[in-house]
Order: C-alpha cells, then sequence, then structure tokens
C-alpha cells in the first residue's frame, strides 16, 4: 500500500466532516498551504462532478518536492477510484505512435495520466492533451512553464520543505 492510499484509506475510515480534510497532511513532514488543498479539492470536485462530463483538464504541479507531487497525484486517483498512468516524458515524442497509445488507452479506462518531466512539453503535444478528456497532470519544476497551456490549467506547487524554512 503506498503513502497516499494509506493516508487515504486513513481519512475515509473517519466520519467524513471534511470532503478534503485529509490534503493537509499530504506532503509531509510540512502539510500542504490552503491554496494547495483549495486547488487539489477543485480538481477531485470537478473529475467527480456528472455535469463536467469527459472535458479534459489539465493541472500542473510545481516544485522540487517529488514525492508530495507523486503522493498527490496517487491520492487523486485513489479518490477518485480512476486508474493513474505515470508516462515518463523523455519515453515519448510528439511524432510519437506510443504518446497516441497513452492517449486512447488512457480515454478507453477513464485514467489519469502523469507527465513526469514535462518542463519541454512542446506546444503540439500541449495542444493534444487539452482535448483529451480526463485529467492529465504535468509534473514541472517550474510554474513559469505553465503559462503555455490555455486555459489556465490548475496550478498546485509542492516546494521541497526546506524552500519554505
Amino acid at each position: 500500500m503506498s503513502a497516499a492510499q494509506w493516508i487515504a484509506a486513513q481519512y475515509f475510515a473517519m466520519p467524513n466532516t471534511d470532503p478534503c480534510g485529509f490534503w493537509k497532511d499530504l506532503s509531509l513532514p510540512l502539510p500542504l498551504p490552503e491554496a494547495q488543498v483549495l486547488a487539489l479539492c477543485k480538481i477531485v470536485m470537478r473529475i467527480t462532478d456528472p455535469s463536467s462530463g469527459t472535458s479534459s483538464m489539465i493541472a500542473i504541479f510545481t516544485g522540487s518536492d517529488a514525492a508530495g507531487k507523486l503522493m498527490a497525484a496517487e491520492a487523486l486517483a485513489y479518490e477518485t477510484q480512476r486508474p493513474l498512468y505515470r508516462v515518463d516524458k523523455s519515453e515519448i515524442s510528439e511524432s510519437s505512435n506510443q504518446f497516441a497509445r497513452i492517449l486512447k488507452t488512457a480515454r478507453s479506462e477513464k485514467a489519469i495520466l502523469m507527465f513526469d518531466s514535462a518542463d519541454d512539453f512542446s506546444d503540439a503535444m500541449l495542444q493534444t492533451l487539452q482535448k483529451q478528456p480526463g485529467l492529465s497532470i504535468l509534473m514541472m519544476d517550474s510554474p513559469e512553464n505553465a503559462a503555455r497551456c490555455t486555459p489556465q490549467p490548475y496550478l498546485v506547487d509542492f516546494p521541497f520543505p526546506s524552500d519554505n524554512e
């Protein structure tokens, strides 16, 4: 059982008084700031809202806390009961058939896509993802790279604990 699954299991074992309460404890050893908690809650609510249909959504997780970004993606998948496909950007290119196969499989299984090292995503790949139904999470080191995404994606920063000191 992953750490995110353990956190989610602890959350679901408690009485449901705050639907987003456990997010505050996700990025250990420091809790997530309120802005990040609210962004993650909005993502979950949009994914689980039946009126949103099959619309596409891009979330960008930035910062140097790789474990926090991964745990948040795993918790999103667990909470929404969807598979999480982790894709290393270095293994695909916009012209590769592999990218198209990944998107097709994710679409058919309603999976959440998580792209590691997405700082250098091409504009064509971003446009393709914007048409992809469901949630695509782009892991980036710098929030400046998120400016290329339109419409504006959900942006959640995961600073490494020592960055906050």
